[in-house]
Parts: structure tokens; sequence; C-alpha cells
């Protein structure tokens, strides 16, 4: 029931709270990002849902990029109430962007519970985003065409912003200062350089014996010269010297040019995907 129910923006005061409900609520969505859910707090669209016990629902779809308002988190420890906590808060949402406009509100279902959310309440399927994985066990090629690189430092990234959005389309660009969370966040990370020009750059992160290749992009001017090829073979053979073979990445279902790429360099498909869903504006 919603009569006890207060909906208001998120304060920086709301920071326990929302770490409570992020650790423990029954439902909890968090966006594959380089932020936490209260790193958020401060920017909108960011509201809470309250009752006599507390905060019990929260919903961020703050826009970055500009323009693309991802939805960042969603929880709730009500289950019966998901889908009224979710449209009581959406709505809310809604309200901020009839002043404040955005080109996209996408989703990403990383939990079949999301997924299905989204799909209940106007969201239509865009894509998926697909896992894959190096075959450590296949041959690896550790020669790279003579391309100078370096490993990126914080003054690379306002250059490495820039190749990131020529690379990529809107949807999937990142500003500089998520760029520079990136970069602290990351275990390794290198630029690719012409005459002193980045041109290309790689982002890789580690846990307990994994990597990730987090982010790979060339300039659109430069691509079809083995640059990413060397830039993920450089990466290859950084963690291999480590003793770490388990490495994976993710990429759009319909970027064929990043999929001829991976498949050359030995990752697979580990056949897990997340579906990505788009809101109607």
């Amino acid at each position: 029931m919603f009569h006890n129910l207060r909906i208001r923006p998120a304060k920086l005061s709301d920071k326990t709270g929302i770490e409570e409900l992020m650790n423990s609520g029954l439902y909890v969505h968090r966006h594959l990002d380089w932020r936490t859910t209260v790193d958020w707090l401060g920017k909108e669209p960011f509201f809470v849902a309250e009752n006599n016990y507390g905060i019990c629902s929260v919903l961020a779809c703050i826009p970055e990029p500009a323009k693309i308002g991802w939805v960042r988190a969603f929880a709730t420890n009500r289950t019966s109430e998901l889908n009224g906590d979710w449209n009581v808060l959406f709505s809310k949402v809604m309200d901020y962007y009839q002043d404040h406009p955005i080109k996209m509100l996408p989703a990403m279902g990383i939990q079949e519970w999301f997924s299905d959310l989204l799909k209940r309440h106007g969201f239509h399927f865009l894509q998926y985003v697909v896992v894959l994985k190096w075959d450590a066990g296949k041959s690896f090629d550790h020669s790279s065409p003579e391309i100078n690189m370096r490993l990126m430092k914080e003054t690379d990234t306002i250059e490495v912003t820039e190749v990131d959005n020529q690379a990529f389309e809107l949807l999937w660009q990142i500003p500089s200062a998520a760029m520079i969370l990136a970069l602290h966040q990351s275990a390794y990370s290198t630029v690719a350089f012409i005459n002193g020009k980045v041109i290309g750059y790689q982002l890789s992160t580690s846990r307990m014996g994994t990597a990730h290749l987090a982010r790979l992009a060339v300039l659109p001017s430069y691509q079809g010269r083995s640059i990413g090829q060397a830039l993920v073979n450089d990466m290859l053979t950084h963690f291999s010297k480590l003793g770490i073979s388990e490495i994976t990445v993710n990429t759009q279902s319909d970027n064929a040019a990043s999929l001829t790429l991976y498949k050359k360099m030995n990752f697979r498909s580990t056949g897990e995907t997340y579906p990505v869903f788009l809101y109607e504006l």
C-alpha cells in the first residue's frame, strides 16, 4: 500500500539508508558502472521512497553522458509492491524529465526479474550485451604490429575520452570524469599513439585472479590498421605474465567489428547475455 509512502529526492544524508537497501534489499538492480549507487547522491533524478521504517525503495536515472538517462539503480525491500514502487518512483523520474529533456532512457536487464519489470512497464528490447572469455588453451601469438604504446596517465584522459566518444555511439560513450574514475579503478591501461597523438586505448580491471577488458577504442580514422589487435595483444601478454588466464570482455551483439576482433584474439562466447532496453520518451 502507498498511503504511508513518502516520495522525495535523495539527500546526501540518505547515504547509510541507501547503502543498507542496496546491500540487503529483496530486489536490487545496479547498473554496470564505475560509480556505486551512493556516489550518485547529489545528482538528479534520484528518488527515494520511505515509510515508517525508513527508506524502502530507490530509483536513480542520472544522465551521464548528458542526454542518456541510464537506470543506474533500482531497489525495493517490499516484495508485494515491486511494480507499485517502480511505478511511483518512475513517475517522478518522468516528471523530472519533462523539464530536463533527454534523448534516451535505457536500462540493462542484468537480472531476469528486472528485465521482466522493464518489459511490463513500457521498455522495449534494443540489443544484447554479450560476454566473451579468452580461450587461454589456444596458441597465443605474442607478436603485435609495430605500434607505439605506453601506460595511460591521468593527463591522457581528455584525449582518451575524445577517442572513446568518436569510436562509440552516444548510448555507450563515457565522459571524462567517468574515464578518470575508470583509470583509477583499472589494473592495466594503455594508450596507442602516433607523433604524440593518442589514437586508441584499452582499460582493463583485475580481481581475484581474473581480468576484464573493460574498454577498448580506436579513432575511426585509424581503424583497420591492427591498432585494436595490438592493444588487446599487449593486455593479454601483461596478464599472462602475471599468471592470469581467465580474461573476459563484453560487447554489443550487433558490433560486428568488435566480435570479429575478439574471435581473432581467441575470445569465445560464454553464452551469457544482458538485454538492453529503451523507454520511448
